[in-house]
């Protein structure tokens, strides 16, 4: 499902540490105390992206993002894709700036709102 040069990238460094079980029960309950608000309440969903990007795929799923500075990151949220240039909330792959390095997306991100009824 994966290929094999991104594969290799996540499974390598991926460990459930106990202080990305602490980030993912902090956000937990930052979102189970925003959803206890009325709807009209709610933050919007382009106010939640970025925490949303640090707190679960970079503290919890330990995917690195560009700003990290590594020569090789990979979670994006400034990604045009290929098909036709749209833009995904994110894009999880293997990313680097070498010219002869293409990027290898694996996988779009779309973020939907608090308010969204997902059923």
């Amino acid at each position: 499902m994966f290929s094999p040069r991104y594969k290799n990238t996540i499974t390598a460094e991926f460990q459930l540490l106990p202080e990305r079980v602490d980030a993912l029960k902090l956000w937990q309950n930052e979102i189970n105390q925003e959803l206890r608000k009325p709807k009209d309440k709610l933050r919007a969903e382009k106010q939640m992206h970025e925490q949303f990007f640090t707190d679960i795929f970079e503290k919890v799923l330990g995917y690195k993002k560009r700003s990290a500075g590594n020569n090789q990151w990979t979670i994006t949220s400034e990604y045009a894709t290929d098909l036709d240039a749209t833009r995904p909330d994110g894009c999880l792959g293997v990313f680097t700036d070498e010219a002869d390095n293409a990027d290898d997306v694996q996988a779009v991100i779309e973020l939907k709102s608090l308010k969204t009824d997902l059923i």
